[in-house]
């Protein structure tokens, strides 16, 4: 690769001066030898942080003015690098690039250099139930909420790792156009093309390998003035009804993965490395707790994972275990389980389920049984696969 910067980042930015340097130093961590950063407009003290950075080289930056520039400014980067680097990564002041099994992203890149481009799912995160920015710490350890089914959430967004080398354009935030009629692939090097929702989307989410951790909203505070400085792609401005569920997300987890670049990033080792044992430790009782609804499904009889393979040929598709596919879109496509428990049916005959749209098996097996209401079963026509 002669001398070629092996990963970079190129990102346009506004008014990040509080944030900026907990993610400079922490993709340093992971790998990252290159940061083109295009500075849309910032009224913040963000050149002054960055100062040490940009007289090190490790960081190139460009003052970029007006609207909607976010295109033009990856394109102004792509074109003057395109000949520099191995692969860019184009990406947001928001997200954080997560090697989930190896030390460095690089380390990872190794087993795609056969495609254009990698495009990784986000696991987004919300306001943590914080109103105000705290005063201490950084984001990696004042956010921990994220949505609950991250690791299969079905039609998932990427943001994407490129190869220059093979590429025509960026022509959208999340992906780019290839040379040779190429694509890009997925962590499980599956095409990501438009035959399922489109070049911005896997058809379900996989964190194995890679993920970005995307920290839209912060606190309510400061989603408020994310909103009022508006999008480097696009205008108008969002509304803040639109974005409830980026700030205060329903269903949602705790996911401690960063706490161990906390004790690299910010010092306290005994302290934050106690802190981070605890947090292993009450990941793991919530990955359990995960599970009652999989094993009360799996346990009932209710359930017949080949039969709704064979019955609901998107299956096909999915990398998900049935009753996770299940529990994150069939009920809400009144999917049947099983022969013996017809979905429609169920909510049919219970209308007050139907209107509160809740789950028909699991209300089934969690309230039903025990109040004397029927399951009912699939007729032999119904049971058949669909085309």
């Amino acid at each position: 690769m002669g001398n070629k910067i092996d990963l970079a980042i190129v990102t346009i930015m506004k008014n990040e001066a509080p944030y900026v340097k907990e993610w400079l130093d922490y993709h340093i961590l992971v790998g990252v030898h290159k940061f083109y950063i295009y500075d849309n407009d910032s009224t913040d003290n963000l050149k002054e942080v960055l100062a040490p950075y940009i007289k090190s080289g490790i960081v190139e930056y460009t003052f970029f003015t007006g609207a909607e520039q976010q295109l033009p400014a990856y394109n102004d980067c792509f074109e003057k690098h395109k000949d520099d680097v191995e692969w860019l990564a184009v990406i947001d002041a928001d997200e954080f690039i997560v090697p989930v099994k190896t030390k460095t992203i690089q380390q990872t890149l190794q087993d795609y250099k056969d495609y254009p481009a990698v495009g990784i799912n986000w696991v987004m995160y919300d306001s943590n139930g914080h109103i105000n920015k705290p005063r201490k710490g950084g984001v990696l350890n004042n956010y921990t909420r994220c949505r609950k089914w991250f690791r299969h959430e079905p039609s998932a967004h990427i943001k994407s790792i490129i190869q220059p080398s093979k590429v025509i354009k960026i022509t959208n935030p999340h992906y780019s156009a290839y040379k040779d009629d190429a694509f890009a692939v997925d962590e499980n090097k599956h095409i990501i093309d438009k035959s399922g929702k489109g070049f911005a989307f896997t058809d379900y989410a996989s964190v194995q390998k890679l993920r970005i951790n995307h920290y839209w909203s912060k606190s309510y505070e400061e989603t408020l003035k994310k909103i009022e400085r508006g999008n480097a792609d696009s205008w108008p401005k969002r509304k803040l009804e639109e974005c409830k569920q980026l700030w205060d997300i329903k269903y949602y987890t705790y996911d401690y993965n960063m706490y161990k670049y906390v004790i690299k990033l910010h010092g306290h080792f005994f302290r934050e490395t106690a802190r981070y044992v605890y947090y292993k430790i009450l990941g793991l009782y919530y990955d359990i707790k995960k599970t009652d609804l999989y094993k009360l499904i799996n346990k009932s009889g209710y359930f017949d994972k080949k039969w709704y393979q064979e019955k609901y040929p998107e299956m096909l598709r999915s990398s998900l275990d049935p009753i996770y596919h299940y529990l994150l879109i069939g009920w809400k496509k009144t999917y049947s389980t099983s022969p013996r428990f017809d979905s429609q049916k169920y909510l049919d005959n219970n209308p007050d389920i139907k209107r509160a749209n809740m789950d028909p098996l699991l209300h089934f097996l969690q309230h039903g049984i025990r109040e004397g209401r029927q399951a009912y079963p699939v007729t032999p026509e119904e049971s058949q696969p669909q085309q």
